[in-house]
Formats: C-alpha cells, structure tokens, sequence
C-alpha cells in the first residue's frame, strides 16, 4: 500500500512523491498554487540571489526559476528569513519576509514585503520594513477574515531575548504596503512540546474553522532540535483559538528530524498541500534543511491533519542531485550563490575570475562563491590557476555555512594551507608546499562534519595537506565554496569545479 498519495484532483492518479522533492538547504519554505503551477520560496540566510523559487507542475519535476531578490534591499542586513507569497486583489504578487534592519533603533528582525507581477517575480521591494517590534517581528503570513479583511500573522521573537513567544494577527492594507491599529494576540507558547516557541504560521479555513499549522521547539544547532509542527483552529480568524490535544501532529521519524516551518495550500481541485522541512538524520545537519510535501486533510472531527500518520514521508530517492561539474566557459550558473554582505567580483567566459575585497589582507576567504550540496558524503574539485596568483594571492575551496564558520584548503604560488573559521576566529591547521605545475587541482573530500583537504600538480595522483582528516567546526547548513583571498582585492582564476556525491 502506498503510504504518502494524493487524489485523482491533485495528480490524475495515486502518487508517490520523492523525500525530499527538492534536495539542499531550503529552509523555511512558502508553497502557492498560482493557477498553473506549484511555486515554493524559501530562506536565504546570508545568500545571494536571496530567497530561490521553484517551480513545477506535479510536484515531482522542479524547476530554479530564481529569487525574490538578485540584490538584496539596502535597508536589509546579515540575513533574509521566511519569505511568504501571496496575490493581491489587485492581480500583483507580494512577497512578505523577515531581515535584519540597519536602521537605528531596530534590534532586531523587522517584516518587508516586495512586489511583482507573476509568483515567479522580478519583485522589487517597497524600500523600508512595514512592520518592527521591541523583541522582533517574524514569519509573515497574509490572510483574510471571515469578511474578506486583510490580515498579517507574525510571530514576536521573543524567545530570542529569553521571553514568551506569541503569534499576532494585525490589520494590512489591501496593497500589502502598511499595518495598522493594534496586534492580537492568537496563540502562545503554553504546551511543553513547544519548547517555549511558537512561530510560522499557515492558515487555511475549512467549514466553520479556521485551522493554523504552527511550529514549535529547537530547530537546530549545536544542541540538536526538537522542532516539530502543531495544528490549533478557530471559527474567527482573532479567535479564540484551541490548540489541537494531540500536537505535535508531525514529528522526527522515518529518516527525517526537525521537521518544521510548513505551509499549507490548496492545490489543483482543491486538495490541500503541505510543504516543510526537515534535515536528513543519521549524520548530522551539514546538508541543510531539504523540502518535504505531504497531503493535507481535515479530519472527521474536524482538525487539519498532516498524512496520514505523525511522521514525514520516508527518504526516498528522486530529487535531482545536486552534484555537478562547471568549467565556467559561458555564463554563471543560476545555482551559484555568494554572501550578499561580501558581493565578491567574479567573471567568467575562460574560467571563473573570483576577486576578494580589501579584506583579502587577513582573510582567504575575501571573495566567496559558493553551492548547496544534495548529501553530508561528497567530494568536491577545484582547480587553480597558478598563474593567477599575484604576490599573496590565494585560491580555494572549503565548506562554507557564513563568515563565522568555514573550513578549506588554499593555494598561493608556492604554499598550500588548511584553514578554519570558529565564531569568527581564523586558524591555520595545517600546511604543504604547493605543486609547481600550472594548474593546481584541490580536491576536499566531506564526510559529515569530517573532511580530508588534498592537492595535485597533474589532477590524477592527489596528496593530503597535512593530516589526514580535519574536524570541522561547522554543524549545520555548510556550502561547499570557492575562495579567493590572501592579499587586498586578491584575484583567483578557477578553470574547473565540480562536486561528485558519494
């Protein structure tokens, strides 16, 4: 018996669905039907282009359509979270999500919002946060009442500042544009799986109800995670709400842990969809959080119901991989990000020209650029052009999760070095004279949070750097990076990268 399906409406016959149905860091993800077609956007973190969306037609084939941002907005910074699409009465998109402001005052996250006119944008942004709060303001969700009113639900982030969490709900202009009169307060966190956290909220309205898929608990970390999801419903979208007596009706299991941050939709006919995340277990949560789908369903007794049981889908095989090799003879690839605090200069055509900012004086990694990878079991290839290396300039590859916390391998003309970042404090593991050929082939092969750096003047007989194995200090969500640093504006030129899964 097939054990994950969705109707004849949805698919035109019983379906199995790959887990996940898209493979690599893609946390916190907004899934919509836009009449023809699935979109799903997700979390950049500290990435550029900031906040991908996917497409497909079947939930099976996807498609990177791009993001919501190529530059990110100049009144953002460090990071872009939640982003949540919604189309307006008007026909427009709004993408609603949280950053980090620059402006005085702000402590901490505010909401923004950027508009567009498909799902799939260009969307361009309104220019300043719609919405700030004394302890944050997070994971924005548009709905409407039971009169067609307007609504944005957030989540004050108080957990961060070791305060209870709530999810509002607080009028928002038809043009998406400004909030106004007072927050309401629907749900806190008051039931001891939620760990005192409660946050991303989706809402679909079934009958008399309206029902709220939530998240509660740790999502990640050095301290593991206990993240999961909750339903609770009301029959007026300001309440009261009840929270379903047996949350969390979807939990770690099956493969997956940490499942979390899901948004529910109808889809073709009607059937309700849920799409989430979680991280792969069993070696960690280097790989990310990957998406997951599931059938929604509201039950007899009249709860949403995730599945049919409180696990996610098994692992299973079927999202395309990751894996890939680039010779950056034409245009970038669309898959290649860079931190979009530290734009590195990069050209290709006759290989990929990375250029590191002035930094590149303390720094290896001045210029970065970088992509997801499907699995925590890789190895990654890199080759540098030594010719390209002026006076104390160096090329590289590592894994990369930010500017805190990295580790890699780097060639100057004459030496190669291990190096690693822990909470921004740069170290030199290990070093060895670098191969005089023209070309130095890297190679660093991943096995969870354990790697092994290597070098070769030929690219076929590979000696290690130093020690035979380096633990990282990364724990979650690293990118495997190309580096150029060493020196002010340091210039490295790659003719070859590639990342086999293994």
């Amino acid at each position: 018996m097939l054990r994950r399906h969705l109707s004849r409406a949805l698919v035109g016959a019983v379906a199995v669905f790959p887990a996940p149905i898209v493979a690599g860091d893609l946390p916190d993800p907004s899934g919509i039907f836009d009449g023809h077609q699935h979109v799903v956007a997700a979390t950049a973190n500290g990435w550029a282009p900031a906040m991908r969306i996917y497409t497909s037609p079947d939930l099976r084939t996807w498609s990177l359509r791009g993001a919501v941002f190529n530059r990110t907005p100049a009144w953002t910074k460090v990071n872009i979270w939640a982003p949540e699409l919604f189309k307006l009465q008007s026909g427009r998109w709004a993408a609603f999500y949280s950053a980090r402001s620059r402006r005085k005052g702000d402590r901490w996250f505010c909401i923004g919002v950027a508009f567009a006119n498909s799902a799939t944008g260009p969307y361009r942004d309104l220019g300043k946060p719609i919405r700030c709060g004394k302890y944050g303001s997070i994971d924005p969700y548009p709905t409407r009442d039971g009169n067609g009113k307007l609504y944005l639900l957030f989540k004050d982030d108080g957990n961060q500042f070791k305060r209870p969490t709530h999810i509002f709900a607080q009028a928002l202009s038809e043009d998406g544009k400004q909030v106004s009169g007072p927050s309401q307060e629907l749900i806190r966190d008051n039931s001891p799986w939620e760990g005192k956290v409660v946050e991303g909220p989706s809402i679909v309205r079934s009958g008399q109800y309206f029902h709220m898929l939530y998240s509660g608990g740790l999502f990640g970390g050095t301290k593991g995670c206990n993240y999961a999801m909750g339903v609770a419903r009301a029959k007026s979208l300001l309440g009261p709400w009840e929270k379903y007596p047996g949350n969390p009706i979807v939990k770690s299991g099956n493969g997956w842990q940490c499942p979390g941050h899901g948004t529910v939709y109808p889809g073709p006919g009607g059937q309700l969809i849920t799409i989430y995340h979680a991280y792969p277990a069993g070696a960690g949560k280097i790989a990310g959080r990957q998406l997951l789908t599931e059938p929604a369903s509201i039950s007899a007794d009249n709860w949403l119901k995730v599945g049919d049981d409180a696990l996610p889908p098994p692992r299973s095989p079927g999202a395309a991989s990751l894996a890939f090799s680039d010779n950056f003879k034409g245009k970038l690839n669309p898959n290649w990000e860079w931190p979009f605090m530290r734009v590195p200069g990069r050209k290709t055509g006759n290989g990929l020209v990375l250029r590191g900012s002035k930094q590149g004086k303390t720094r290896l990694d001045a210029g970065v650029i970088a992509r997801r990878t499907t699995t925590e079991r890789y190895t990654a290839t890199a080759r540098v052009d030594r010719g390209s290396l002026r006076g104390k300039a160096q090329g590289g590859l590592a894994a990369y999760r930010n500017e805190f916390e990295a580790i890699g391998v780097s060639t100057s003309k004459t030496q190669l070095t291990v190096w690693q970042r822990r909470f921004g404090k740069y170290r030199v593991l290990g070093r060895a004279k670098a191969p005089t050929s023209k070309l130095v082939a890297l190679r660093m092969v991943a096995r969870g949070d354990n790697f092994v750096f290597q070098a070769s003047g030929d690219g076929k007989t590979f000696k290690n750097v130093g020690r035979s194995r380096y633990h990282g200090p990364i724990d979650e969500s690293a990118r495997m990076a190309l580096t150029a640093g060493g020196q002010r504006y340091g210039v490295a030129r790659f003719t070859s990268a590639a990342v086999a899964d293994n």
